[in-house]
């Protein structure tokens, strides 16, 4: 983007701590927890520069792993203790609450068996590891040195399929297991690494792709042990974890939807609300939310049916917006081609919403073909803080039917700018914050940031045309409707085909309500983040707009927003 920071330093930031000051204090607890935390976590070290544990994969699922991570938040947070908090100013007293709130809220998830559901169809270890194998990703394949490194994660790796079974053993026998439907989708990502053409896995890549610089007798020696690697580790490992699955671990799973269903669910589901809202709202509450939105969006949606002239009621609108083949892409290609065009055309609108944006660009591309099945529409993956690597939005062409010309723009505004590229670039470089700042995630506010950027399509005027603007209502709707299908699965005991049932009310395809429904069996909590972030931004942007008036100014609010980081929406 043409567009770069005019101030990377955030407003009310204090000046260098004097020696030995409070502030001195917290920066060096955050400092020495963020050591740790890299050490701890050696492919977020990877992501976020730091390349000094590229040979190691982590073992998170592990119980020493687990024991030596929750030692560091209690020392940590008992460090934090003797910080003289009346003497913190600005961006001081901010970094300690919402330090002291992480650590607090990790060490009471340390209290839930999350490793003992080490696996789904989205977002676990075996999937995200071919990613990372492919040179595509995060892992750099630039030196010798690069890709022995990568052979140590093999290793490691390895290892965390082998616990991966053993906890899933322990699991089963608690009653702690996922839904029958998450394992039967995993299974299959597992299988289509069991090829018997080494040079056919996605893992060969990196070998296909050598620098030029590298001397034949390397090239020879690193051909040799990725092939043994890939042979006697990596393709055994999926083997035998898929082989486990299927024959052993399948008949243990459950035919209920909810984390209410498990031993001490309700409370478990009750802390990741909180964890993913970072709020303090009940998922009874939050539904109720839900119901209202839906009903305002239905309604809205009645008004854009009038402005097309469309004879039938709702329903019908629906019906004919999914099967009419003029709103929807007849090949990849042309759908990327739109995707890239306008994204161009969007950077050059940005100026008139910001006057600040990232130093960092980012690309779109088709998801792997390998997950492109069961993952989402749309992903992005940060870039590297120093440039390195430029972030990447990946985009779902598998299924061109459930990518209508409609969505585009709402999609391309979520996961690129001013959505979540934008909002996590500009973080990532800011100066005068401690690391935990510039690179703290929080769901509720960057799924928020993402869901208000696609708002921002009306005042760019992008939304011009009735039906492009029905887009945007049909993903606001799909992000309501998640705060009544989650909390009804997990909180209030719905089935899988309750919920089904609810959504194909809506206008959504019968495919794709049930590939989300089971993200929400997956992954209990995080899809209600994206609503709830989105309505505390646009509330404290009303609240402002009306003790403001005419003095309200839409720049200097987003610039308020951004440049302190995420944060949690109780600390927003």
């Amino acid at each position: 983007m043409s567009l770069q920071v005019e101030s990377s330093t955030p407003s009310g930031g204090a000046l260098p701590p004097a020696p030995d000051s409070p502030a001195d204090k917290l920066h060096e607890i955050a400092d020495k927890f963020f050591e740790k935390t890299l050490e701890l976590n050696p492919i977020f070290a990877t992501q976020v520069g730091d390349h000094r544990y590229n040979h190691r994969f982590p073992l998170q699922i592990s119980e020493e792993h687990r024991e030596r991570g929750k030692a560091l938040s209690e020392e940590t947070l008992a460090a934090l203790r003797k910080v003289e908090v009346p003497k913190l100013e600005g961006q001081d007293r901010l970094t300690f609450e919402l330090f002291e709130s992480d650590l607090r809220r990790d060490l009471e998830g340390y209290g839930f068996p999350s490793h003992l559901l080490p696996l789904n169809q989205l977002f676990s270890e075996p999937v995200f590891f071919a990613q990372l194998g492919s040179g595509n990703l995060i892992h750099p394949f630039q030196t010798v040195k690069d890709y022995d490194d990568w052979l140590g994660r093999i290793a490691d790796f390895a290892d965390w399929m082998e616990i991966a079974m053993e906890n899933l053993r322990r699991g089963a026998d608690m009653g702690i297991v996922q839904p029958r439907q998450i394992i039967e989708k995993t299974i299959p990502l597992l299988e289509t690494h069991l090829i018997d053409d080494v040079e056919k896995s996605v893992f060969w890549l990196p070998i296909q792709q050598f620098p030029s610089d590298f001397s034949q007798a390397e090239k020879n020696r690193l051909r040799a042990r990725y092939r043994t690697a890939i042979t006697q580790q990596i393709i055994p490992s999926y083997g035998k974890l898929a082989q486990f699955l299927r024959e052993e671990h399948l008949p243990k799973t459950r035919e209920s939807a909810g984390l209410c269903a498990i031993p001490h669910g309700e409370a478990w589901y009750a802390y990741l609300v909180s964890a993913f809202t970072t709020t303090g709202m009940s998922p009874q509450e939050i539904h109720g939310i839900g119901l209202e939105e839906v009903d305002r969006i239905l309604g809205e949606m009645e008004e854009v049916k009038a402005k097309t002239n469309f004879e039938g009621d709702l329903a019908a609108f629906f019906v004919y917006l999914r099967q009419d083949p003029r709103f929807y892409y007849e090949t990849a290609e042309e759908l990327l081609d739109d995707y890239r065009q306008l994204k161009e055309k969007i950077d050059g609108l940005l100026p008139t919403l910001f006057d600040l944006a990232p130093k960092s660009d980012f690309e779109i591309r088709p998801i792997e073909s390998f997950r492109a099945k069961s993952a989402p529409g749309g992903a992005y993956v940060p870039g590297a803080p120093d440039g390195s690597s430029r972030g990447i939005f990946y985009l779902n062409t598998h299924n061109l039917k459930s990518c209508p010309k409609y969505d585009t723009t709402s999609l391309l505004l979520h996961e690129g700018s001013p959505g979540h590229h934008f909002q996590i670039s500009i973080q990532q470089e800011l100066e005068g914050l401690p690391r935990i700042r510039r690179f703290g995630r929080y769901t509720a506010y960057m799924e928020g940031w993402a869901l208000y950027s696609e708002s921002l399509g009306t005042e760019l005027g992008l939304y011009e045309d009735p039906i492009t603007y029905y887009g945007m209502l049909s993903a606001e709707l799909w992000r309501s409707l998640r705060l009544v299908l989650d909390t009804g699965i997990h909180a209030m005991g719905w089935t899988r085909e309750q919920a089904i049932e609810f959504a194909l009310k809506k206008p959504f395809s019968p495919d794709v309500v049930a590939q989300e429904i089971d993200r929400f069996m997956a992954m209990p909590g995080q899809a209600l983040a994206y609503k709830v972030g989105q309505m505390r931004i646009l509330m404290l942007r009303r609240r402002a707009e009306a003790k403001l008036g005419n003095r309200f100014n839409l720049k200097a609010f987003h610039r308020c927003v951004l440049e302190n980081g995420a944060l949690p929406l109780d600390l927003l």
